[in-house]
């Protein structure tokens, strides 16, 4: 039910974002489009998202940005960095509550399984693109390491 849940409100957000969006060759500010990307090693093994999103939303007074990345074979990461201003940062990742939470997925999962600890770093917002590192370790063991991101900056909803 949760994976329903997760899967909906991203969904959602990237139906609005992609209905909003004009083709065209450069955005409103002039620049080139950005190729939005997201990569990682989990257990060892490359992962590389064929689906990427991203989904800037308000919740009572911060902003939380949400990426999301798919795989062919329908295994996922989520990221969400809770009071995202629109700079750089650190943002921890813990179960408990931390600045940043994250999870991976399987395919044919019924639910992502949760990070307990790690970080997410964005270390750059410019040219309209949100680009970032992360790495975690989820609640059964599984390590996704040497993560990267790229993204379209998300404009709120």
């Amino acid at each position: 039910m949760k994976k329903i849940v997760i899967a909906a409100c991203f969904i959602a957000g990237s139906m609005i974002a992609v209905s909003a969006c004009k083709k065209k060759d450069k955005d409103d500010k002039g620049t080139t489009p950005v190729t939005s990307v997201l990569s990682a090693t989990v257990d060892g093994n490359a992962f590389a998202a064929t689906d990427v999103s991203a989904l800037l939303s308000e919740t009572g007074s911060y902003q939380v940005l949400n990426i999301s990345g798919y795989a062919s074979d329908d295994h996922g990461i989520f990221i969400g960095i809770t009071n995202y201003n629109g700079a750089p940062g650190s943002y921890p990742v813990s179960g408990s509550g931390g600045d940043a939470s994250a999870a991976y997925m399987k395919g044919g999962d019924d639910m992502p399984d949760p990070a307990v600890y790690g970080a997410v770093e964005i270390t750059s917002v410019s040219g309209g693109a949100v680009k970032g590192t992360f790495y975690f370790t989820t609640m059964d063991s599984v390590r996704v390491t040497g993560g990267s991101f790229t993204v379209a900056e998300p404009a709120q909803f």
